[in-house]
């Protein structure tokens, strides 16, 4: 309201305010004035801003519809490839990202040789409303699962990054193919319950937690991860 002055009041005087949403992919457009309100003397007048829903011209609106389109193709993109896991990758399945420093850079390298170029085109959509309403930050606000060929998915948050121009995920969730979200902290495996659905998927799993002194009872259905330590040592060998 601080481009309207005092003694323009009215909504004769009013101005057009768009209000951005990325997060919904929503734009709103308000007329909004000063307006004076008499009051009981011997109290002076007050101003007080006033505003109204008006309708969203096609031009502003086509920002957002282009905003939508590109980050529809990258959601599209993302569905239609898979984290290659295995051989020189170091990840051999869902597990594996327990403790690990590396899966990080070995996700974004993978999804920068498949994803950039519809990425690319969201942050440029992203861009172009950003300078078009002056916003402050116009980061993808979307989350993004990505299959892994071994079973399971990622959930990420993606983000390009300049000089040099590369897609950055962030990973906020792991998923096993029994529908197991994996720790990313080791400490965090005690006495966790989760769903096996068959025996080399116990076999599996005890390979990479057993690194963390954990394991879990060679079976199928619901079991729990236990300590090695004491009684439960010999569990671990082999």
């Amino acid at each position: 309201m601080n481009n309207i002055s005092k003694s323009n009041l009215g909504s004769s005087n009013s101005k057009t305010v768009h209000v951005v949403d990325l997060y919904n992919k929503e734009i709103s457009t308000y007329k909004v004035w000063l307006e004076s309100t008499p009051l009981p003397p011997p109290r002076p007048p007050e101003v007080a801003p006033r505003s109204s829903l008006t309708a969203t011209s096609s031009t502003v609106q086509r920002y957002i519809e282009d905003v939508k389109s590109s980050i529809q193709s990258l959601h599209a993109s993302a569905q239609n490839i898979e984290i290659q896991t295995g051989g020189s990758t170091g990840i051999d399945n869902a597990w594996s990202f327990v403790n690990c420093a590396f899966c990080k850079s070995e996700i974004n390298s993978q999804l920068n040789g498949s994803i950039y170029s519809s990425m690319r085109t969201a942050e440029a959509s992203l861009i172009s409303i950003g300078k078009a309403f002056g916003l402050i930050k116009t980061d993808i606000p979307d989350q993004f699962i990505i299959p892994l060929s071994s079973g399971g998915h990622i959930k990420v948050s993606l983000k390009l990054l300049s000089q040099p121009i590369k897609i950055e995920a962030t990973i906020n969730e792991v998923v096993d193919e029994n529908g197991n979200i994996i720790p990313k902290n080791a400490k965090e495996l005690a006495d966790l319950r989760i769903r096996v659905g068959t025996i080399s998927q116990a076999n599996s799993i005890n390979i990479t937690i057993k690194n963390f002194n954990y394991f879990i009872p060679i079976r199928t259905g619901t079991v729990t991860i236990k300590d090695c330590s004491g009684i439960n040592a010999p569990a671990c060998g082999g």
